[in-house]
């Protein structure tokens, strides 16, 4: 039965084993996080001093070169231009040159000076411009209908190609048959950034979340299918880029994900490609630094010099706030942030290969070993031995999740020891009260009622014969 529930995964009980995994993180508390990663949060004190979001594009571009003055290595923006900005006045001072240049009225001199206002109210081309020069920036995107799809043969015709070859995996190693069906996480859509901007930027990658049942974060996808393509996320190629652009590759069969790779470092991924996040603790376990003082010009000196930096809204009124085992209000950027620094300096959680073979495998085992000890025993004996065997479990489960990284279910194996033992016990009972049955019956036509129940009281103390101990 209990390996029914493992292999099937009820809603009701993968929700106490959800909760179980989050206690996990709790009881460990927060761990210390490396220095290559710095948050740029659009906050409350942001919005308040720049206006609500979404801001302007020449405020972002502002943004984005006050950033790239602070000589970081890589600048991940979580942030998606889908839409052009408002060209309206362009297109009016782009009509009054062409009719003055038509009717020859206006001057070279004021030409000129009515195209340098035209360009400068081309908000799309200044970002572009803004994210093309100095150290590289990625952009993000997003899929849409996100699930558990095979990759379709047909090509995404919503990309451009341009942006399909800065966010695919450098090299994807297909295992099995040419032209197979692969089970990965795919998507029916897509929303991307504008053109210009797309172009200019060193790289887009997706940054969907999918959530778990009670809509906590707990893993990220590495690899989504869309066409023929397999897309890597915003975190690992901001990552590839901080590592002197190591290439992205991945390997897949009908099975699913094999392995992820930057460079040579292998990350480990489940069979459908989810990296599982070790989380540092709660919000603000990065340097975080507000866009006001970095547009203010606030910035302490080399806060931000040869690092990583991750851009992102953190102001609640913004929604991009996630669940996550520490707390119920995370910003989306912190969990960007998470993940680079998990790879960055290996402290990653990881499921047992061919899962979930191993965790069936204990529950049988558990199951065994309680069959074969617990029938001869009493009932107190029973008891003992189960609670023995639970905090024993419960706190070997703890120290392997702790100091190997490796997460085993917990509520299958403790459902297990559970009812194994409350089985022995119903049927140590049943087959008491059968043999007390049986004794009652035997006697009772030729000795006195209370005579058989004494019998029944001691019956250990029978002999062969028919003669009872004195």
């Amino acid at each position: 039965m209990v390996v029914c529930l493992a292999l099937v995964k009820p809603p009701f009980t993968e929700l106490i084993e959800l909760k179980l995994y989050d206690l996990r993180f709790q009881y460990r508390g927060p761990i210390p996080v490396g220095k290559d990663i710095a948050i740029v949060a659009i906050d409350d004190d942001s919005l308040r001093s720049v206006g609500r979001w979404p801001w302007p594009r020449e405020v972002i571009s502002s943004l984005l070169k006050r950033l790239k003055e602070a000589q970081p290595r890589v600048i991940g923006l979580d942030i998606i231009f889908a839409e052009k900005s408002d060209t309206a006045v362009a297109d009016s001072l782009n009509q009054v040159i062409q009719k003055l240049g038509q009717q020859g009225l206006g001057s070279e001199k004021v030409l000129c000076l009515l195209e340098e206002e035209k360009k400068a109210c081309e908000y799309d081309r200044r970002l572009a411009e803004a994210i093309r020069q100095g150290p590289p920036a990625v952009l993000g995107f997003y899929f849409k209908k996100v699930g558990p799809r095979v990759i379709s043969p047909e090509p995404p015709k919503a990309l451009d190609p341009t942006v399909i070859q800065v966010s695919s995996y450098n090299m994807v190693r297909r295992l099995g048959q040419a032209g197979q069906h692969l089970p990965l996480i795919g998507a029916e859509g897509v929303e991307v950034n504008v053109p210009i901007i797309s172009t200019a930027a060193a790289g887009g990658r997706y940054f969907n979340m999918i959530p778990d049942l009670d809509g906590a974060v707990r893993w990220y996808p590495l690899a989504i299918g869309y066409g023929p393509f397999v897309f890597a996320p915003l975190s690992l190629v901001t990552l590839q880029h901080f590592l002197n652009n190591r290439p992205l590759m991945i390997t897949v069969s009908h099975f699913g994900v094999q392995e992820v790779r930057v460079g040579r470092q292998l990350i480990p991924v489940d069979r459908y490609g989810r990296f599982f996040i070790n989380y540092s603790g709660h919000a603000g376990s990065f340097p975080t630094y507000s866009a006001a003082a970095v547009l203010e010009g606030k910035l302490p000196p080399a806060a931000l010099k040869d690092k990583i930096v991750l851009v992102g809204a953190t102001a609640v009124g913004i929604y991009d706030m996630r669940i996550t085992p520490f707390s119920g209000v995370f910003p989306g950027v912190e969990i960007q942030a998470n993940l680079i620094d998990n790879i960055l300096r290996g402290n990653f959680l990881r499921s047992l290969p061919y899962s979930p073979l191993p965790e069936i495998l204990i529950i049988l085992g558990l199951g065994l070993m309680l069959g074969a000890v617990l029938p001869q025993a009493s009932a107190l004996w029973i008891l003992g031995f189960s609670l023995l065997l639970l905090q024993g479990y419960v706190i070997s489960n703890y120290l392997i999740f702790r100091y190997l990284g490796v997460h085993l279910d917990l509520l299958y194996p403790l459902l297990e020891i559970i009812l194994v033992a409350a089985g022995v016990n119903v049927y140590s009972f049943l087959k008491e009260e059968r043999a007390r049955a049986s004794l009652k019956k035997a006697f009772q036509s030729n000795v006195s009622p209370s005579v058989v129940e004494e019998i029944i009281k001691h019956s250990e103390r029978l002999r062969l014969g028919g003669n009872a101990e004195n």
